[in-house]
């Protein structure tokens, strides 16, 4: 009885439980994105810091592409703060890493998300999204090519995203009801080809490829029709 509304996966106990647990997993999707960008940069000391850049993206409406800049910036700040903290005696360099750093890194970062992070990318992400709706009104053909392509130019990075996001918003109808959406559809179609047609390109022309790109076609199958781009 709830297909069709809003309660639609949340209507027995067993779906409940499917969506609240990859609900919290996939929460979980723009703080490790930042937080292990940041550690790249700065090894363990910025890994803290990332996570709140990506946290407050998250919740500052700059989504993805404000999680994939504070995970950048980030980094870099505690490499920053390494430099600058270097003139203290060697006696309190175990201080450093436990207090310093996060302290520090913590207040700064917040900061930087605050005033200029998320207000500069949430303007991007508004861009983007307001330049989809707008194509809306027009050529759906158009807008599916845009969406498809966004989805398969980059593999899970921030144009992606926005597309993946526009596209399950399209799903919402305006009285908060489920609807059939094309533009879902074009969303879902650019995802799954590059993992595919790789896949496929493997098992057509097998001597193009090395041995080990080969055997990971299989995969590729599997990631691709699980709507998997990264693959």
């Amino acid at each position: 009885g709830a297909a069709g509304t809003a309660q639609f996966g949340s209507s027995t106990p067993l779906a409940a439980f499917f969506k609240n647990v990859g609900g919290m997993a996939f929460s979980f999707m723009m703080p490790m994105l930042a937080g292990f960008i940041a550690a790249s940069i700065a090894d363990r000391p910025g890994l803290l810091v990332g996570f709140l850049a990506g946290a407050m993206a998250a919740n500052g409406g700059s989504g993805f592409f404000g999680a994939l800049a504070g995970g950048f910036v980030g980094g870099y700040l505690i490499l920053a703060l390494k430099r600058c903290l270097s003139f203290l005696p060697e006696s309190l360099e175990n201080l450093k890493p436990i207090l310093l750093y996060p302290v520090l890194g913590l207040m700064i970062m917040g900061a930087l998300m605050v005033f200029f992070i998320n207000p500069v990318m949430g303007a991007v992400n508004h861009w983007v999204n307001g330049s989809l709706t707008a194509m809306s009104g027009g050529s759906k053909v158009l807008l599916g090519l845009v969406l498809g392509g966004m989805m398969s130019i980059d593999f899970g990075g921030p144009l992606n995203k926005a597309a993946y996001v526009f596209g399950t918003a399209s799903l919402a109808g305006a009285d908060g009801q489920a609807v059939s959406s094309p533009f879902m559809a074009s969303v879902m179609i650019g995802g799954m080809v590059p993992p595919l047609a790789l896949a496929v390109a493997c098992r057509l022309f097998p001597k193009k490829f090395t041995v080990q790109q080969r055997s990971s076609s299989l995969t590729n199958f599997i990631m691709g029709l699980s709507f998997i781009t990264e693959g």
